[in-house]
């Protein structure tokens, strides 16, 4: 049964668990060390936690970090570096995604295979989706996958992301100086 319960529903328990460790980490004051040695390196911090701001096993990670680390940062500055960091890694991830349209994968019991999205709909508002999911701290790879498999072109991927990430990472930064 558990091993039935962890195959269906993997990706929703790691990412839970990604989130009780970063709330075990900030618990034991580990977090709390990681961003006062991050913030040795200035701006560059957020760039590093932009890179983090995007996967799914590290979003809570880097969304913790971000909070904790007002240091007198600006939050454009910050938004607009960790907006770099983090569209490197969607870029990456979305040129995955539009290389594997065509494979078969398997996801719990079910074998799907990859297909490039033709529902007008679907394609007329993946856009403001795919915006929405980077803006928030939900992992860029649902974004990603979605512009991919539409064979969104790059250009235009890499600016909703970078664009998305960085009011999000603002928006943190903000939050932080507040708190």
């Amino acid at each position: 049964m558990i091993k039935f319960i962890f195959k269906e529903h993997r990706y929703l328990i790691l990412y839970s668990v990604s989130i009780i460790l970063t709330i075990i980490l900030y618990a034991f004051g580990l977090l709390e060390s990681f961003v006062s040695y991050l913030k040795l390196f200035g701006y560059l911090s957020s760039f590093i936690l932009g890179i983090l701001y995007t996967t799914a096993f590290t979003t809570p990670f880097a969304v913790g970090a971000y909070l904790l680390l007002d240091s007198g940062m600006n939050p454009i500055i910050g938004g607009i570096l960790g907006g770099l960091g983090a569209v490197l890694i969607d870029i990456m991830i979305f040129e995955f995604s539009e290389s594997e349209i065509g494979k078969t994968f398997k996801f719990g019991h079910h074998a799907y295979k990859l297909k490039r999205i033709r529902n007008k709909f679907v394609l007329e508002i993946s856009p403001i989706l795919a915006f929405l999911i980077f803006l928030s701290p939900l992992p860029d790879e649902l974004a990603a996958m979605l512009l991919g498999l539409e064979k969104y072109s790059l250009k235009r991927f890499a600016i909703i992301s970078f664009v998305a990430n960085s009011l999000g990472v603002f928006s943190i930064l903000s939050i932080s100086s507040v708190i």
